[in-house]
């Protein structure tokens, strides 16, 4: 078997196992870190760009998010919109949201590093005003709980693919 398939095996089978319900799991009522930057960095160590896109396209998966998009050769994946009020433990928030406010998205970009850790810049998006112009969530906002969940989900995919988180917003928590 090839690397890549066993990374991103090992990765599924540790999100599978971590998550309860396919929408988030567990991970939608962890605590969101005081300071919670959208959009935030994951620099990790220790696997390649393409080990990396099979892991966050896995997480992006559990968390119940389609894929729009997942480019190995750019690094970048990209989901499809989705109304917060899909996702059971968010509906009572987002139902608060008109519907522009509730559609968000993902944008994941993984850079290769030529010395030092890699990184992954990870923001979630909407699109309350304008067709076509993305702005980030502001704070507060439920979908910053999806948001915190699917980086806990790459990070915890990245350590049982074997690498090394080396810092992120999740750095304090144990992975």
């Amino acid at each position: 078997m090839n690397g890549n398939l066993l990374t991103y095996l090992a990765a599924a089978l540790a999100l599978a196992l971590s998550s309860c319900d396919g929408q988030g799991g567990s991970y939608l009522n962890a605590p969101i870190p005081e300071e919670f930057p959208n959009p935030a960095r994951i620099e990790y160590s220790g696997l390649t760009k393409d080990q990396i896109v099979d892991i966050v396209a896995a997480a992006v998966n559990d968390q119940g998010l389609t894929s729009r998009m997942a480019d190995k050769k750019r690094g970048y994946v990209e989901t499809m919109f989705v109304d917060l009020s899909d996702f059971n433990l968010l509906r009572s928030d987002a139902d608060a949201y008109p519907t522009a406010e509730r559609l968000v998205y993902f944008k994941l970009q993984v850079n290769d590093a030529a010395q030092g850790a890699s990184n992954i810049e990870a923001g979630v998006y909407y699109r309350p005003f304008r067709p076509f112009q993305d702005e980030v969530l502001p704070k507060g906002h439920p979908g910053l709980r999806l948001f915190n969940a699917l980086q806990i989900a790459i990070e915890r995919g990245i350590v049982a693919a074997g690498g090394t988180v080396v810092s992120s917003p999740q750095k304090s928590r144990e992975l």
